[in-house]
C-alpha cells in the first residue's frame, strides 16, 4: 500500500521540522561549547588568581613572623 499525496506531504513536513530541529540543535551545542571554553578559560584565571594570593598570605605570614621575632630579640 503506498502511501497518498497528503501522507507524503505529512511525511515530508515532518522530516524538514526534524532537519530544523537539527539545525538549531547543532547551534546550540556550538555555543555551548564556546561557552565551556570561556568558563575553562575563567576558571584557569581564578585558580591563579587563587595561587597567588596564598603566595602573598603565606610571604606576608613569614614576614610578619620574622618582625615578631626581631621584636620580641631586641625587647628581651
Amino acid at each position: 500500500m503506498t502511501p497518498t499525496e497528503r501522507e507524503w506531504g505529512k511525511i515530508e513536513e515532518q522530516i524538514e521540522q526534524v532537519i530544523h530541529r537539527s539545525r538549531n540543535d547543532r547551534q546550540l551545542i556550538v555555543g555551548l561549547d564556546e561557552r565551556l571554553d570561556q568558563l575553562a578559560v575563567a576558571l584557569a584565571r581564578l585558580r591563579a588568581a587563587i595561587h597567588a594570593a596564598i603566595a602573598v598570605v603565606v610571604v606576608l605570614a613569614g614576614f610578619v613572623a620574622w618582625l615578631v621575632d626581631v621584636a620580641m630579640s631586641v625587647k628581651g
